[in-house]
């Protein structure tokens, strides 16, 4: 018995390591994702850049999704004791993953130059989707993470908050790349404006990753020095 709560509890470690080299991907593709669009703003090659910014945020979200299925398997297996699968967990990890693939294809086209001002405002679209969807996922598994964690009460309270509020940041960022999206897809203004729009809504995504990255990996190295 002793042996199997020690293997439960470097899963666990495992898990939460895994989770904090996540949150530094995010860091670099959401750095990534701020620097290129306010490049392309200042008139740097604003086409390449955007489909460049587009295929690091998918690149993110596709290993956010893998890292997010693999700590919801690694703390729910063996706490919930048959009463749930975790099933209700897969839909946000499989967002984030389906989401990220389909957002790279649509920036390597964009960056091949196939019709890139209809690509880039779906690339938006489906990033911004993804995000909104994995939002609640992410907040219901920090919230049990942080429950079951050998931390004291403030601490506790403070970690579910910030995941709530970084829940809160990531569906806010997601609406507002769709709507803008959306304004390009419906042609709104002359082809420089859409641009513009396309290069503002990967500039919302890459500081939503930014934040979370930062906030992520804030709350893992809290919880690795318990």
């Amino acid at each position: 018995m002793p042996t199997l709560e020690h293997s439960g509890g470097m899963e666990v470690v495992r898990s939460e390591k895994l989770v904090a080299g996540s949150s530094f991907t995010e860091l670099i593709a959401g750095g990534a994702a701020i620097v290129l669009p306010i490049l392309g703003l200042v008139g740097v090659l604003p086409m390449s850049l955007a489909a460049i910014a587009f295929i690091a945020i998918g690149a993110a979200m596709m290993i956010n999704g893998g890292t997010l299925g693999t700590q919801a398997r690694t703390l729910l297996a063996g706490t919930l004791s048959g009463e749930s699968s975790g099933a209700d967990f897969v839909g946000g990890a499989n967002a984030q993953i389906l989401g990220g693939a389909a957002v790279i294809a649509l920036g390597i086209l964009s960056l091949l130059r196939i019709a890139p001002f209809s690509l880039l405002p779906v690339a938006a679209i489906v990033a911004g989707g993804a995000m909104i969807v994995s939002a609640g996922t992410a907040a219901r598994l920090g919230s049990f993470r942080y429950g079951a964690a050998d931390i004291g009460p403030h601490q506790r309270e403070v970690l579910r908050e910030s995941v709530r509020a970084a829940a809160g940041a990531d569906v806010l960022v997601g609406l507002a790349s769709v709507v803008l999206g959306i304004l390009v897809l419906a042609g709104v203004g002359s082809l420089a404006t859409m641009l513009t729009l396309v290069l503002v809504a990967a500039l919302a995504l890459g500081g939503g990753l930014f934040l979370s990255g930062t906030t992520t990996g804030a709350r893992m190295s809290a919880l690795l020095r318990h």
